[in-house]
């Protein structure tokens, strides 16, 4: 919310939060949001699967996601931080190991709403952007200490985190993805591919974000927060700039 309201100060901002974190109740709060029609731009950083999981909730929300386009609602859903989700017993200290096979998160990965990815932004001294990057960050770290130094695995080391991404597995590619996303990366026949925009979410290069401690009842300044979750409510605030330009 902080930094939705750091790019776009002139939005009206309106938070709705879920009853639990539990599948129905995030499903539950995106329909809230589409019958009341609380807003034109919707950033969720969450997901209730990873798409071949047997309890998926495709059936009930994407006719949600489709009511929302329907009505001019653009929803903007963070990837994850999982990158494809192929990293399993090789990407030890990775915060959500996968399984081993390639795939991405619902809904995501739905035809339906804008999945927004994550790239690696830096600048130089002066401010200015340097380069930038999609984001995956690997661990690597010294062995042989004292002498000789060396880094082990060699960088970039093991997949840590990194944005989450790829072709889907359950839908085909839509239309407005032909001609744009190449075969390389759609397949045969071609699928739906996540991301389809992206903004800076690694922790290298992430923001400061002030909350104050519920334990202590001091307010604290925390640096390098990021994720697909400062992602994706950067890009809707982008949208909302634009939306108020236009």
């Amino acid at each position: 919310m902080e930094w939705a309201h750091a790019v776009a100060p002139g939005a009206k901002i309106v938070y709705v939060g879920m009853a639990t974190f539990g599948n129905e109740d995030a499903v539950a709060a995106v329909n809230f949001v589409v019958q009341e029609n609380l807003a034109s731009i919707v950033s969720n950083s969450w997901y209730l699967d990873i798409e071949t999981a047997p309890d998926s909730d495709r059936s009930i929300l994407d006719p949600i996601l489709i009511q929302a386009g329907l009505k001019g609602i653009g929803l903007y859903f963070g990837t994850g931080d999982e990158g494809d989700n192929q990293c399993a017993s090789v990407c030890p200290g990775g915060p959500y190991p996968g399984n081993g096979t390639p795939n991405v998160l619902y809904p995501a990965s739905s035809p339906y709403i804008t999945a927004v990815g994550g790239t690696s932004l830096y600048l130089d001294a002066n401010g200015r952007r340097a380069y930038e990057t999609g984001w995956e960050a690997g661990d690597s770290g010294f062995t042989g200490q004292p002498s000789p130094l060396a880094w082990a695995p060699s960088p970039p080391g093991l997949f840590y985190w990194g944005a989450g991404g790829g072709p889907s597995q359950i839908y085909p590619q839509p239309r407005y993805q032909r001609n744009a996303v190449p075969v390389s990366l759609a397949g045969a026949p071609p699928s739906r591919v996540i991301p389809d925009v992206a903004m800076f979410a690694d922790a290298d290069s992430g923001v400061w974000i002030g909350l104050t401690d519920p334990l202590l009842g001091i307010y604290q300044l925390k640096p390098h927060w990021a994720g697909t979750s400062l992602a994706t409510p950067l890009f809707a605030a982008t949208v909302a700039l634009a939306q108020q330009r236009a």
